[in-house]
């Protein structure tokens, strides 16, 4: 008896110290070097969830006490940012496994390399409401595609930095001045980029050596003389594409009508009483619904019990 005691302690003792393991907090760090209790991770099931309020802490690769989940990160399959999260820290999700990854309206900023060395990580939305984004936050993962939203003011040096070859990046349509370093890249790589801009966007000067700058095709849908004259350094490289609304879905093409781009500018509400959703655009028009149940007068004696069978339709 004494043994089999012995060994459900220790057995317990385990498994309260893996839970401990999973869990914790993760925002700023004190004077002592505790972490934050206002940011909280936790990983289950491959999920690492992060929530709370406000900013996550900076974090260091080269400190396995700097990241709590340092040695989890070859399990986690996708990443969940509560609502709440302002800001993602410096290489907060360095090197994982992850597949996906969701963030919350109320993030602000993405800092330094946050999902840098993610190669499974192929797509990101990144959400209206961040005005920042940091150097290379994209760096070698496998994402191809970004959507830069319109709340965006403020970009760091390299941002494209390091992403696959043929990637495509959309800017707002909006006035936005972003200084002519954010294309920087390695100087021993080549990488074609693909920038999709409007004329409001300027690339401003900044004297320095661009000799590690990605191969940019920069396409331009609205005057291509005011998009070259704003790209500066980068004139050459300017193309002419249009872009085409119907119901909220934006669509790029180059010059000889091929897809460059598809943006999604609608919002959906979702009805939790059949499960379908309202969608509207970005001005909040109503435009239609989707996986709406329309009812036939059969199907609606059926609702009310006078039939035995029921086809139900969607629109």
């Amino acid at each position: 008896m004494k043994k089999i005691g012995l060994i459900l302690s220790i057995l317990l003792s385990f498994n309260v110290y893996a839970q401990e393991q999973t869990s914790g907090y993760c925002g700023p760090k004190d004077a002592q070097g505790n972490f934050g209790t206002n940011c909280q991770w936790s990983l289950s099931n491959g999920v690492l969830k992060i929530t709370g309020t406000g900013n996550m802490a900076n974090f260091s690769p080269n400190n396995e006490n700097d990241m709590p989940w340092y040695s989890y990160r070859s399990s986690i399959q996708s990443v969940s940012v509560g609502e709440g999260i302002t800001f993602i820290g410096k290489q907060a999700f360095l090197r994982t496994s992850m597949t996906s990854i969701s963030l919350p309206e109320s993030l602000t900023t993405i800092g330094p390399s946050a999902f840098r060395e993610n190669s499974n990580l192929t797509s990101i939305k990144i959400p209206d409401g961040v005005t920042t984004l940091s150097y290379a936050p994209f760096l070698k993962t496998g994402i191809t595609e970004i959507l830069l939203p319109d709340s965006l003011s403020t970009l760091g040096d390299r941002v494209f930095r390091d992403m696959p070859n043929g990637a495509t990046i959309v800017f707002p349509d909006k006035e936005l001045v972003v200084n002519d370093d954010v294309f920087l890249d390695d100087p021993n790589r080549s990488s074609e980029l693909n920038i999709i801009i409007g004329e409001g966007i300027t690339i401003r000067e900044t004297g320095i050596n661009l000799s590690g700058t990605n191969d940019l095709k920069i396409y331009c849908t609205g005057n291509i003389t005011q998009c070259r004259t704003n790209a500066g350094v980068f004139a050459d490289n300017v193309l002419p594409a249009t872009a085409t609304e119907n119901k909220g879905i934006i669509t790029y093409k180059d010059q000889n009508g091929n897809v460059l781009s598809i943006k999604d500018t609608t919002k959906k509400v979702y009805n939790e009483k059949d499960g379908s959703y309202t969608i509207y655009d970005k001005d909040g028009n109503f435009i239609g619904y989707k996986n709406k149940r329309i009812y036939t007068l059969d199907e609606a004696n059926a609702v009310a019990g006078k039939v035995n069978s029921v086809k139900i339709r969607y629109r």
